[in-house]
């Protein structure tokens, strides 16, 4: 029992110190409880540059602050991200999203991809063959139905993340953490920031998913890999952007 009044050297009750103690305590008792409301979710993906957001998202606490908990976990390829996200090891998955209809045709599991992310920091790509979606986010689909706020929260974060990414007034430490957490030397990752992420075919502005250029990834894959006789299914059989339209007005749509 906590006793809040003490007796100064008049003999009169001092109930200020005591009050001031006891709201020290349950400060001190709330940190560890409000640590444990954090949703974690396990996101897996390459370990390569094309996660600056997630990674600037993590130091400065924009997940925490829409009370998510991140996971980041790295896979060697893309077969192993795949299966693990099949079998629930994790619940999110990011990188080329064409691994996501690879899930869908080769597989037969019911993944949607929600939001975009980078152009693969390839701009050769893109001067040929216009616009192209390289790397995105995505899920099993029953896992978004049965949790998506959560997905619009962690979306809304990943937004945001993005943002501060990109902001010029963060570029200092954006190439701190590619060089952190990528071992590079720092003059490599200011030219990966400056020559890469930041140029078309980087980071996609608030992590768009650009239609257009996933109608190009399930084009070559026709072409290339002689899917569906050469002609590519509608791109709506692999999406659901309808979390990340939700999760922008959480972030403000800019």
């Amino acid at each position: 029992m906590l006793r809040l009044e003490r007796k100064d050297k008049s003999g009169r009750r001092n109930a200020g110190a005591g009050l001031l103690r006891a709201g020290t305590l349950m400060l001190a008792l709330a940190a560890p409880a409000q640590a444990q409301d954090l949703t974690v979710l396990r996101l897996n993906t390459f370990p390569n540059a094309t996660n600056l957001a997630l990674h600037m998202g993590i130091a400065n606490g924009v997940f925490e602050k829409r009370g998510i908990r991140i996971d980041l976990r790295f896979t060697q390829n893309s077969e192993a991200q795949r299966n693990g996200l099949a079998k629930g090891e994790f619940e999110i998955a990011y990188s080329a999203v064409d691994n996501a209809v690879a899930m869908v045709e080769l597989a037969k599991h019911d993944v949607i991809i929600v939001a975009g992310g980078d152009g693969s920091m390839n701009e050769f790509m893109i001067d040929l063959a216009g616009p192209y979606q390289g790397g995105g986010i995505f899920v099993m689909r029953e896992w978004a139905r049965a949790n998506g706020p959560l997905l619009e929260r962690f979306l809304a974060a990943y937004v945001e993340a993005t943002r501060m990414a990109l902001a010029p007034a963060n570029r200092a430490q954006a190439i701190s953490l590619i060089a952190g957490r990528l071992k590079q030397d720092p003059a490599v990752a200011e030219r990966t920031y400056d020559e890469a992420l930041t140029k078309p075919g980087g980071l996609a502005p608030d992590a768009k998913f650009d239609l257009e250029g996933f109608k190009a990834v399930l084009q070559l894959r026709a072409e290339i890999e002689g899917q569906w006789n050469g002609k590519p299914p509608a791109p709506e059989r692999y999406i659901d952007l309808g979390y990340y339209e939700r999760a922008q007005k959480l972030a403000g749509v800019r």
